[in-house]
């Protein structure tokens, strides 16, 4: 099989989603040496970010990075010889009228360019980024939750707005959708009405650096060289953000402490 997998969004994901992503990848390129990848990087959709991870160290006989360049936008008013009043007064002008028919080309040129490269694909793996698919690929997508439509007030408007234009491609387009929990399956077909067959619950796994120590003393030496307490202390690993509920949390242990 030829399966495609966006790893764009390893340039804008953080915390979680980047380590399930990253995890995802290296053991799928390591059970499946007997099928050929195209990792799609979409560099109009990560601009200038800096991948924090080298992509190429996944490249091999039965993989590569694909680096899809696009087109960008060029404007007037940006060339510094009309840096003056009226000079800038009038490239503004120009910029304005050629707005669209420029975004008009760049989408023709981009979606050329994915048309060459993703051909022959027998599957996607879209994310957050790259929304496409040559016809006759089967698409997968992977959903971790709702919450941007459940709880938008815990998102910024460029997280809620990325994952509205994901889940319209994901009802229109996806074969298959991955959901990580029941509970995300649950919401994903009474909020968007998606049937259940379409749905495949994958739960997200552990990393085996998450297991018991074997060495008794090392928690020990921990607490010695951080001068920690040994007991009365909760340990949050999250991010810090409002949908994380950690008010609920710091309330919770208080009651516990009491």
């Amino acid at each position: 099989m030829r399966i495609g997998i966006d790893v764009t969004e390893l340039y804008i994901v953080k915390a979680g989603i980047f380590y399930h992503r990253v995890n995802l990848l290296t053991h799928i390129l390591e059970i499946g040496r007997q099928h050929e990848f195209v990792l799609v990087d979409y560099a109009p959709a990560r601009g200038e970010r800096k991948a924090p991870i080298d992509l190429r160290a996944w490249e091999s006989e039965q993989a590569r990075v694909v680096e899809i360049a696009g087109s960008r936008q060029r404007k007037l008013i940006d060339w510094k010889r009309l840096d003056f009043f009226g000079g800038r007064f009038s490239a503004q002008c120009v910029d304005a009228v050629l707005d669209r028919p420029w975004k008009w080309f760049i989408s023709a040129m981009t979606r050329r360019e994915l048309d060459a490269t993703l051909a022959g694909l027998d599957v996607l793996h879209v994310s957050e980024v790259c929304q496409f698919a040559p016809g006759g690929t089967k698409v997968v997508a992977t959903v971790h939750d709702a919450s941007p439509i459940l709880l938008p007030e815990t998102h910024t408007p460029d997280n809620r707005a990325r994952f509205e234009r994901k889940m319209r491609y994901v009802q229109e387009n996806a074969d298959i959708i991955i959901a990580v929990s029941e509970h995300t399956k649950r919401d994903l077909v009474r909020t968007f009405g998606i049937p259940e067959n379409r749905i495949r619950v994958v739960y997200n796994a552990v990393d085996p650096i998450y297991a018991p120590l074997s060495d008794s003393n090392a928690v020990d030496r921990v607490i010695e060289k951080y001068g920690l307490p040994t007991s009365g202390y909760i340990l949050y690993v999250g991010t810090l953000e409002p949908r994380k509920n950690l008010v609920r949390l710091i309330e919770a242990y208080g009651i516990a402490t009491d």
